[in-house]
C-alpha cells in the first residue's frame, strides 16, 4: 500500500494491469477467481466463512438483504441429496472472497427459477453464481475449487481433485453418476426444474 497515494475508488477503475516475474522459462497460467475490493472495516483474521447451519439444512433463517448482483456467490444445490449436503457442510469458502448463499435447489427461490429460465438442469449438477455469471456441474465445481480455502483435509483435497479444469470436467460424470444412483436407491424423485415440476414451499416436506 502507498500512503501518500488518494483513496482508491472501485467505481472509477477502468483498466487493471498485472506484472508478474518469477525469471523461469516455461509455461505459465494464471486463474483469477474473484477481484473485488476489500473493505476498510473488513475482518482479515477470519480466513473462512460458512453459511448458517438453517440455509444448510433448508429451514427458514432470518431474511437478509440481498447483495449486489456484481458481488453475488450462491450455491444451488440438492437438499434432498446425502452426497451434496455433506460437501456444502464441509467445503468452506475464502473470507476476502465473500459469503457463500446456499440454496437448495428443491424449493421455491428467485435463483431456481432464473436457472430454469436459462435452461440449467439441477439434476445434472448444482449451479455456482460468482457475480452476474453462472456455472454448472464440473465447472461450478472447479471455481468452488479454487475460491475455497486450503484448510482442513477436505478442502485441500477438493483443491487437488478440481483446481484443474480438466480433473472436473473428468471427474464430475462420475460424482453425478454416484449421486442418481444414490438418490434411485433412496426413492428420492428428480429436481426437474425443466420439466415443469413444482419446487418445495419453505415448511413444505
Amino acid at each position: 500500500m502507498l500512503e501518500d497515494a488518494p483513496p482508491l475508488v472501485p467505481e472509477e477503475i477502468r483498466q487493471l494491469g498485472l506484472l508478474i516475474a518469477d525469471r523461469r522459462a516455461g509455461a505459465f497460467r494464471l486463474e483469477i477467481a474473484v477481484i473485488a475490493p476489500l473493505e476498510d472495516d473488513a475482518p482479515v483474521d477470519e480466513p473462512e466463512t460458512q453459511a448458517p447451519a438453517s440455509e444448510i439444512d433448508g429451514r427458514p433463517g432470518t431474511p437478509q438483504a440481498a447483495p449486489p448482483s456484481e458481488h453475488r456467490l450462491r450455491l444451488v444445490y440438492d437438499g434432498d441429496c446425502p452426497m451434496c449436503r455433506r460437501y456444502v457442510r464441509w467445503q468452506r469458502i475464502r473470507r476476502d472472497v465473500g459469503e457463500l448463499e446456499l440454496i437448495d435447489g428443491r424449493r421455491e427461490s428467485e435463483a431456481r427459477r432464473e436457472l430454469s429460465a436459462r435452461g440449467i438442469d439441477l439434476d445434472q449438477g448444482f449451479a455456482l453464481q460468482v457475480g452476474y455469471r453462472w456455472y454448472h456441474g464440473g465447472e461450478a465445481l472447479h471455481r468452488l475449487a479454487l475460491l475455497g480455502t486450503r484448510s482442513g483435509v477436505f478442502n485441500r483435497l477438493m483443491y487437488r481433485l478440481f483446481a484443474s479444469p480438466r480433473h472436473a470436467a473428468r471427474l464430475y460424470p462420475w460424482l453425478r453418476a454416484c449421486r442418481n444412483g444414490l438418490l434411485r436407491l433412496m426413492g428420492v424423485a428428480p429436481i426437474g426444474n425443466l420439466h415443469g415440476k413444482r419446487p418445495q414451499r419453505r415448511g413444505q416436506e
